[in-house]
């Protein structure tokens, strides 16, 4: 999608930059072109980058603006010339300058990495509200005519989607049954869960902390869940989770028993009593 974008940004970038036969009028040029093509692209894949990682970083800008320079002029140019040294075994130093190079990149990383809201969790989207941002993006890059800016229309909508997405009540985990507990906007994590599925269940909720928990087994009432541990019973009115060893089943009630995780994986419970699997 970047490429797309650059590719369909050309008219624009040769309309408003272009350089003159002059070493200052060059080094602007390249200097907007860069950032142009880094502000192009971050903002073509930024929703892809959310839906599969719940995170975005608004200095890449800035980071790219000083990286790229030592990419094109030292880290690739040394690297050409380490391979053209390479048979006479005289490559020791243009290597060295390669790693060098890329050692600063690296400082480059963990310094805009250092600054306040260097990374924003944003947290889980629906897959809708991506489908829809690709179709009006490929609207807006495809076609050609002033109908293109009627892609805006759809991006629009898939924004308002993405930043209404409902977050879940309860996230259950087969492994060792580990429990996430959504509490007004903060997360509670059980202690029993693994690393993983903390790391993952943080990032799923758009929080950059969260708060550990000591599962006691005990039942837990929300609004329409109840997530019980111990003497299983039917509750009208609520979606039952039963994570007791003995099933259960019930006329009027839903019931998700601990054999359903062990066939459909982890689930997640929405405070209206809709749930899904992650398989």
């Amino acid at each position: 999608m970047a490429v797309i974008a650059l590719i369909s940004g050309y008219e624009i970038y040769m309309k408003y930059l272009h350089a003159d036969n002059n070493i200052a009028s060059n080094f602007k040029f390249y200097f907007f072109s860069n950032l142009y093509s880094t502000l192009i692209a971050s903002l073509a894949t930024a929703p892809l980058i959310l839906y599969h990682f719940y995170i975005f970083s608004p200095y890449t800008i800035f980071a790219n603006m000083l990286a790229v320079p030592l990419t094109s002029f030292i880290i690739m140019p040394a690297a050409i010339i380490s391979l053209i040294l390479m048979p006479f075994h005289l490559e020791k130093y243009s290597l060295k300058l390669m790693g060098q190079g890329i050692n600063y990149v690296i400082q480059i990383a963990d310094y805009t990495t250092n600054f306040k809201y260097a990374a924003c969790y944003f947290g889980h989207i629906e897959s809708i509200a991506l489908l829809i941002y690709i179709f009006g993006f490929l609207w807006l890059c495809l076609w050609q005519s002033s109908w293109r800016f009627y892609a805006f229309i759809p991006i629009i909508i898939s924004i308002i989607l993405m930043l209404t997405t409902k977050k879940p009540q309860l996230i259950i985990s087969p492994d060792n049954f580990a429990v996430a507990i959504n509490k007004a906007g903060v997360l509670y994590v059980d202690k029993t869960a693994n690393k993983f599925n903390t790391e993952y269940w943080t990032s799923w909720f758009g929080q950059e902390e969260i708060k550990r928990y000591d599962n006691k087994n005990e039942n837990l009432f929300f609004k329409n869940l109840i997530l019980v541990y111990n003497n299983p019973k039917c509750y009208d009115g609520y979606i039952i989770i039963n994570l007791s060893k003995f099933p259960l089943s019930c006329r009027h009630n839903k019931v998700v028993n601990k054999k359903d995780f062990y066939q459909a994986g982890a689930h997640i419970f929405f405070e209206d009593g809709s749930y899904k699997n992650q398989k």
